[in-house]
């Protein structure tokens, strides 16, 4: 008796199963992309916060994005769009000089430099196509922490994309090697996607 239950269990099974894959949703493009990206993360021994976000269509991709995380040099985007929305709002003149002084400093901010100038290519814009324009901000305690923040600008996507990382244990070049494969499948899934998308307009 305990047999043909089982063979009748498995002959349910055998019919129920592939019909039930066949009505399961398919996964979202965007779905896979996350995926990919917690697949090269998980890679490294690390912890990540990672955040995604394309400004023309609104897809986000979050990975522990809400954990908190030390920002190093990173700081300082945040802290520039404060400064130029204050300039909007009125309460700071651009035209005024500001002295600083040996107490005003702190270890480790240096100098405010734009996005667009940062020199280290080693992580967001690693492994961009020539297409691309990639202005972004890195943010470093090797051989522990990794950070990047960016915009993926190509003709047809534009991308922020943010990437934090803390308690690695390994080789520091293969923390930013993750990032500059994580920021590749971000450019190539947006930049192929829209231009497939505006292909099919009549």
């Amino acid at each position: 008796m305990i047999r043909v239950k089982s063979i009748k269990t498995a002959v349910i099974l055998l019919f129920v199963l592939p019909a039930f894959a066949q009505n399961a949703p398919a996964p979202k493009p965007i779905d896979l992309l996350k995926q990919k990206l917690e697949q090269i993360s998980a890679g490294v021994s690390a912890d990540w916060g990672i955040y995604i976000k394309s400004l023309d269509t609104g897809e986000e991709v979050a990975i522990n994005a809400d954990k908190v995380m030390d920002t190093m040099s990173a700081i300082k985007i945040p802290l520039l769009v404060d400064v130029y929305r204050q300039v909007d709002a009125g309460n700071i003149n651009t035209s005024d000089r500001i002295v600083m002084k040996t107490a005003d400093k702190r270890f480790g901010t240096g100098v405010l430099r734009m996005m667009g100038r940062q020199q280290f290519r080693s992580r967001i814009p690693r492994f961009m196509m020539n297409d691309s324009s990639t202005p972004h901000k890195t943010g470093d305690f090797p051989p522990f922490i990794a950070n990047d923040v960016g915009l993926v600008q190509t003709p047809s996507a534009r991308v922020v994309v943010v990437f934090f990382s803390a308690h690695h244990r390994g080789f520091y070049s293969e923390l930013e090697d993750a990032i500059g494969r994580m920021s590749e499948q971000v450019w190539g899934y947006f930049n192929y996607r829209e231009k497939a998308a505006s292909s099919k307009q009549p």
